[in-house]
């Protein structure tokens, strides 16, 4: 037996001994996620611990019951091996239903996050009716990651009043270009639709922040002059090809140019000229360099920084006057 083995077990028995003492199966939840912690939360930390064989560890601490799925109202706490093994889950982000899931942890009830959003929601239970709801995915948890690995999302759909994004992952049908934004501390990732792929429920936006990533709609002018760049950069499909595009696309998508840069006097054609001069992504200036060299800057400056555009978040404040 190994010693993930060993680990797994006494994880699970620690778990299982707090709901027989009452606890609600949230906070006994939260118990094992503290005992798991070092080796598969902690990824981005300085002091996470390095795990023998990441692969092992996954396979063996994927069957512990360490995620919460809500399945027609009835909620269950499964294994990520479980979950991995789901055709198709559903994960909201709301700040809504982060904050019912918190106090279900603090309850000894059998309460289900449906029941207390249906409380809230009387009238509009948006979870009413939704299968295999994933209610406590971390995407730096390397379990909730295994989980979801043989996935990608299928759907989205936004509700403004709400302040709701509902992700539906689907197994994998090879419906996104996936790239990293290069100029964060911890990296990010952007997909852009091969295909047709509409957001439901947005607005003026061209797509959506999520905890994974940004997803790109199919329908916005923007669109259209990404997949050509993705063209213009992978001519040649070499490893250098493809991170000068990350840095371009990082350049538009995870710094202050796309969102807070604009305004209807900017001058576009100063503001390229600092980019190319300062940059605004954390590479060599070799790399700046060459990225640029493959960009026409007109081009540039008409579509990315003469235009208004920005991306939905439920982080983002509301400007509607009827909704303050």
């Amino acid at each position: 037996m190994e010693i993930y083995d060993v680990y797994q077990r006494y994880i699970q028995q620690q778990m299982d001994k707090l709901e027989t003492l009452g606890y609600s199966k949230s906070w006994a939840l939260a118990e094992g996620r503290y005992l798991m912690k070092p080796l598969v939360e902690d990824i981005i930390s300085k002091d996470a611990a390095e795990p023998i064989n990441e692969e092992i560890l996954t396979q063996r601490m994927a069957k512990v019951r360490c995620m919460v799925v809500e399945d027609n109202g009835i909620r269950s706490i499964v294994s990520a091996e479980t979950v991995h093994e789901m055709p198709e889950i559903n994960i909201f982000e709301s700040k809504m239903t982060q904050a019912a899931e918190y106090l279900l942890k603090e309850i000894k009830s059998e309460a289900t996050l449906n029941d207390l959003i249906g409380v809230v929601c009387a009238d509009d239970n948006f979870l009413n009716g939704v299968k295999n709801i994933v209610c406590n995915y971390e995407a730096n948890n390397i379990l909730h990651q295994y989980a979801i690995s043989n996935k990608e999302v299928s759907t989205i759909l936004i509700s403004h009043k709400q302040r709701r994004i509902k992700l539906t992952y689907s197994l994998k049908k090879d419906i996104w270009y996936e790239f990293v934004l290069r100029n964060r501390r911890y990296s990010s990732l952007l997909y852009i639709p091969k295909n047709e792929f509409i957001i439901d429920g947005l607005e003026s936006e061209i797509g959506v922040k999520t905890y994974r990533g940004i997803y790109i709609r199919s329908d916005v002018p923007i669109y259209t002059y990404i997949l050509k760049m993705i063209g213009v950069f992978l001519k040649e499909e070499t490893d250098e090809n493809r991170l000068l595009l990350e840095i371009f696309l990082s350049t538009i998508f995870d710094t202050d140019i796309l969102e807070r840069i604009y305004s209807p006097d900017v001058d576009a054609n100063r503001m390229f000229r600092h980019m190319t001069e300062n940059g605004f992504v954390r590479v060599s200036d070799e790399l700046q360099k060459k990225m640029w060299e493959k960009v026409d800057s007109e081009e540039f400056v008409q579509i990315v920084l003469r235009q208004n555009y920005s991306l939905y978040s439920i982080h983002n404040w509301s400007r509607k006057e009827e909704e303050l």
